[in-house]
């Protein structure tokens, strides 16, 4: 798609990558960052919204563009008028409220006025900081076309595009996230969030992170939930519009912008084999007892599904099996032998999402896993280097392409 496009103050034109967009005449801004000569932009899916303050002609050739009556709502101009060094601004708002293209457009105002700005992404089912299922963290001292095209500075693996079941996590690796902004010299923070707001355990999430942020200033996008209760009343609660409906990325819109982010994970690893008994685990109990294969027939007859494998530890007794044993029968199972039962399935690790550790814990990059050996204890995976320390395990498996094909329930091994 090519034109050439006359934008007036107030209006936007959303361009979908791969995309050029030259400016003619006048001023224009690609999410609120000055715009000169041309830009081009070659990684597929990155959204560039063009707006002006006075008026501008511009020349567009993209995979979808669509002009917008008002590219940012006028509270979010007040907003970002509103910063000041030392700030630390949290955003809270649900699904495809605009919460990343607002965190992107205050980041880029604020660093255009001078200001070193951290934009932190916990939103791990679409995270624009690095890839999903992950908190990202970028220190920057100018603007930026968009987050997707820039390398983050810190990385905290969750392993899932949902926050449920996973709170610890999450907020450990927020904490982490946040250390890290400060001693990069952080002038500004902003915080992304889920669009996991409504109920009591969002509530218990969000204030958990608010503890750990100390956030001067709470927004709040569209109808979300008040936290004024919840917070200090020192804190600033900002209430702005959502983006507008047609400028939103929609369902099938997010899920194809993981299905490329997955992609491009996948593009960049190679097949290692590890022993498991090599390197250590997280997110798993797997291996970390001894094998009980003289107990795999009388597992299999009383939980009524073929176990493959058995584990004892000094703690818990491993099952994996071709299919989910009824969980009636896996506690009262554990009721008998007076040990928890935690039970899988074999397909269950087929394709599963990891992230690869060095020795203290930090992130080296990013994983598949092909095939678990349990008998052998051999892990063969996909991964993005071929050293590391310890694997992370994730909870959501994932096709060759990149598509999202399954998950691994959180009480599996």
């Amino acid at each position: 798609m090519r034109l050439t496009v006359d934008l007036s103050a107030g209006q936007g034109l959303l361009a979908t990558s791969p995309a050029s967009i030259s400016v003619l005449s006048g001023d224009a801004e690609v999410w609120g960052a000055g715009l000169r000569g041309e830009i081009r932009v070659e990684k597929a899916g990155v959204p560039l919204l063009v707006s002006t303050p006075d008026s501008c002609r511009i020349e567009v050739e993209a995979s979808a563009a669509k002009i917008l009556p008002r590219a940012f709502p006028e509270s979010w101009e007040s907003l970002s008028e509103s910063l000041e060094r030392g700030d630390r601004v949290m955003l809270l708002g649900g699904v495809d409220s605009g919460k990343s293209s607002l965190s992107l457009y205050l980041l880029n105002r604020a660093a255009s006025s001078g200001m070193r700005t951290a934009l932190i992404d916990s939103d791990v089912g679409q995270s624009d900081v690095g890839p999903p299922g992950a908190i990202g963290l970028m220190v920057r001292d100018g603007p930026i076309l968009h987050p997707r095209l820039e390398e983050a500075d810190y990385i905290f693996f969750v392993g899932d595009t949902s926050p449920r079941g996973h709170f610890l996590q999450m907020v450990v690796g927020l904490r982490e996230a946040v250390s890290a902004a400060l001693g990069e010299g952080a002038e500004l923070l902003i915080v992304n969030t889920t669009g996991f707001i409504s109920g009591g355990a969002a509530r218990a999430l969000k204030s958990s992170k608010m503890a750990i942020v100390k956030p001067s200033k709470v927004v709040l996008m569209g109808r979300t939930p008040r936290f004024d209760r919840h917070l200090p009343p020192s804190v600033r609660v900002v209430s702005v519009d959502p983006l507008p409906q047609d400028a939103g990325k929609g369902l099938a819109m997010r899920r194809e912008a993981r299905r490329l982010m997955f992609s491009e994970v996948l593009e960049r690893c190679r097949p290692v084999q590890v022993s498991a008994r090599d390197v250590y685990l997280l997110n798993t109990m797997l291996f970390s007892g001894e094998p009980r294969p003289e107990h795999v027939d009388t597992f299999s007859r009383v939980l009524e599904v073929p176990v493959t494998y058995l584990e004892e530890c000094e703690d818990a007794v491993l099952v994996i099996a071709e299919r989910r044993p009824v969980r009636s029968k896996v506690a009262s199972l554990s009721r008998i032998i007076g040990k928890e039962v935690r039970a899988g399935r074999v397909d269950s690790y087929r394709g599963l999402y990891v992230g690869l550790l060095d020795s203290e814990g930090s992130l080296l990059g990013l994983g598949v896993i092909l095939d678990v050996d349990f008998s052998e204890g051999s892990i063969n995976l996909l991964a993005q280097v071929e050293e590391f320390s310890g694997i992370a395990f994730g909870w959501i498996r994932l096709s060759p392409s990149g598509e999202e094909i399954g998950r691994r329930e959180v009480d599996e091994p």
